[in-house]
């Protein structure tokens, strides 16, 4: 795509974007901002005097089977948070929030004990970047000035933001995503609300230090160019950060039309658009993203190119809900992602929001590929006031070989993975704690061109973890 297109394309976007829940993903908004204008603060002391604290403890345990003589992990983290806001004076907030976590007991995550590989995701209860690091591990999550009225808020500083679909908090771990940079929202009208921000650095889930946009990007695995070319895009595009604009309108209370654009400087842009529809027992929903790479990746050697800057990606995906009853849910989703080129999303920023992203199992990464979903909700009794939820959830990816590494960036084949989810809310003397449940399994038949080596972690295993929480 020439230059011309790309910037018609960007502009279009643009103007666009400013004129379902997943277990063990922000199970407890612990951070949920609201709007809380205090009558009596008339001096700076009524200021800090009037604010709240807030936070949690959560106790984390996972644990992972792999396939035949690959290597099983285990790990148990302990920690929490403590959060402070003040009170709103004249519009104008200030919070602040920190949090740590200690490894009480685990295997060896590091892979640094010869018959041990590392863990890829128990790893992620503490810090990927330093995995024998078992005490200090804590970060400065939210440290903040804000201004907020009933129509409009703005933020600076480092925060949470937890907004669909590609800003998410996604909690499922010890340590969450958090972002630093600057973020705002208008309220129009109870049906319109817009969304700008720029982020210019992020704090990744299970890491403990916070990294400017351009140092984060690349962390983690760059996936292949090759069978014998790594991907190293890390800090080769230098970029300066995210732009977001973002608009949600509710035309009635069961439509919902929301579109996003995020154009991550001199890497890529892309466009969100989603409709939703709930009308009595049925729901139906459709999303469509289209990504473009920024023409400064043409500048880049093929090894350092985030995004091929010679095609667009397409996905589109379709969601349908029928509520049984008060108890029971069932959901259908099908997603397509078109041959053009791969959907990407730095996996140091989040994880997709598709109707059809699972925990542990995303999108990112492919292409020419399709995801399928049927889940099942039920509530066992309406005495326990939808305390008790179970959630069953079959998927299955269908992917390109694994040797089709422009389709294929993480050599992933083709998974049917099972979800089952117990989440359970304490009420009266326990109120605040909750016990949540996953259990996965992931089934590969693998293909002739996959050993066993390859397996880890992408096939073949049963995962499970258990979460207890209390907040205050």
């Amino acid at each position: 795509m020439n230059l011309k297109r790309f910037v018609v394309f960007v502009a279009i976007s643009l103007f666009s974007g400013v004129t379902h829940a997943q277990y063990c993903d922000s199970l407890t908004p612990i951070q949920a901002d609201t709007i809380r204008i205090e009558n009596g603060v008339h001096t700076f002391k009524d200021f800090f005097a009037k604010g709240k604290f807030r936070g949690h403890l959560r106790n984390y345990f996972m644990s992972t089977i792999n396939d035949g003589a690959l290597t099983d992990h285990y790990a148990n983290a302990i920690g929490g948070s403590i959060a402070y806001k003040t009170a709103n004076w004249n519009g104008f907030e200030f919070g602040i929030n920190a949090i740590t976590t200690f490894n009480a007991f685990s295997s060896d995550l590091s892979g640094s004990d010869p018959n041990h590989q590392a863990a890829k995701w128990e790893m992620e209860l503490f810090d990927v970047q330093d995995p024998t690091n078992k005490y200090n591990l804590t970060r400065l999550d939210e440290l903040y000035l804000g201004y907020q009225s009933q129509k409009f808020m703005i933020k600076a500083g480092r925060m949470n933001i937890d907004e669909d679909p590609l800003l998410k908090r996604r909690d499922g771990r010890m340590m969450a995503f958090m972002y630093q940079g600057v973020w705002s929202k208008i309220n129009l009208s109870q049906k319109v609300r817009f969304y700008n921000g720029f982020i210019n650095g992020v704090a990744p889930r299970g890491m403990t230090r916070w990294y400017s946009m351009n140092d984060a990007i690349g962390l983690t695995n760059n996936g292949m160019l090759n069978d014998s070319t790594k991907m190293d895009y890390r800090e080769a595009a230098n970029t300066k950060g995210l732009l977001v604009d973002g608009f949600k309108i509710n035309p009635t209370t069961s439509l919902k039309i929301q579109v996003w654009n995020y154009y991550l400087l001199h890497m890529h842009n892309t466009l969100w658009t989603q409709v939703d529809f709930d009308k009595d027992k049925f729901g139906f929903g459709v999303q469509y993203v289209m990504q473009a790479a920024d023409p400064y990746q043409r500048k880049l050697a093929s090894s350092q190119q985030y995004f091929d800057p010679g095609h667009l990606s397409h996905s589109l995906v379709f969601q349908f809900k029928y509520n049984f009853n008060k108890k029971t849910q069932i959901r259908v989703a099908q997603l397509f992602i078109t041959n053009d080129d791969r959907f990407v999303f730095p996996r140091e920023l989040t994880r997709e929001n598709f109707y059809t992203s699972i925990p542990r199992s995303w999108m990112d990464g492919l292409g020419n590929s399709s995801a399928s979903l049927a889940g099942l909700q039920y509530y066992p009794s309406n005495k326990l006031k939808k305390d008790l939820r179970f959630d069953l959830i079959a998927q299955y990816i269908n992917s390109p070989d694994i040797d089709d590494l422009r389709m294929n960036k993480y050599a992933s084949p083709d998974y049917l993975q099972l979800n089952l989810g117990v989440d359970y809310n304490f009420h009266g003397a326990l109120d605040g704690l909750s016990i949540n449940l996953l259990y996965i399994y992931r089934y590969c038949d693998l293909p002739s061109n996959m050993d066993l080596a390859k397996e880890y972690y992408k096939v073949n295993f049963h995962h499970i973890n258990l979460i207890v929480e209390f907040l205050f």
